[in-house]
């Protein structure tokens, strides 16, 4: 868990609680940035795999943080977004079992009580969390790795687990956990992370 304090004290508890999932690049552009397979990875990383792995550490942790699937409408601002919203949702389905509808402006009233859009979409499996309740519940799971840059030290909550960080901060090596990689590097060779999951500012690594 990232935060810039101490867990709990920033963004990760002070947030609307969204538990789901979206990308920016187009399907297009992240195919031809980074090739088929791992563009789709990417894509159902980011749709699917990281919102269930939040919801296993719930149910396996029995972690209550008010957790209820109210489903997320996402809602255009110009009319010419509706057709490329209607192209793009149809590709992403195609590829992944996407549960979400397109919605007309004369039907977002049944998502939204607002007349400022020009239609949306709602993700049916998109939920609410209550996100402070959360990260009580991961603070006390003892399996969690925590990261303060306030100390830019990595703490761990785990009983009998040694955590080691090295001269370069942005290195950390540890014991592997239920919910831990080994090694974590924040600062990975080609520039980025790949979390199992994101919940406000919190990285969920799986081994």
């Amino acid at each position: 868990m990232v935060d810039q304090h101490s867990p709990g004290f920033g963004a990760s508890s002070r947030n609307g609680g969204m538990l789901g999932g979206g990308h920016r690049l187009s399907i297009a552009e992240m195919t031809a940035r980074y090739g088929k397979d791992v563009a789709f990875n990417l894509l159902k990383e980011a749709h699917l795999d990281s919102a269930d792995f939040v919801r296993k550490v719930m149910i396996e942790e029995a972690i209550d943080c008010d957790y209820e699937q109210v489903g997320r409408f996402r809602g255009l601002w110009h009319t010419h977004e509706y057709e490329t919203a209607a192209r793009d949702l149809e590709q992403l389905q195609k590829l992944l079992p996407i549960e979400a509808s397109l919605l007309s402006r004369t039907q977002q009233h049944q998502a939204v009580a607002s007349d400022l859009y020009r239609g949306g979409v709602v993700y049916h499996q998109h939920a609410a969390i209550n996100p402070a309740k959360w990260v009580l519940g991961c603070t006390a799971l003892q399996q969690i790795m925590v990261l303060s840059s306030r100390a830019t030290q990595l703490f761990s909550a785990c009983k009998n687990q040694r955590v080691a960080v090295w001269s370069r901060p942005q290195e950390v090596w540890s014991k592997p956990t239920k919910y831990c990689l080994q090694p974590m590097d924040t600062h990975p060779p080609n520039g980025r992370i790949a979390p199992a999951g994101v919940s406000g500012s919190f990285l969920y690594y799986q081994h």
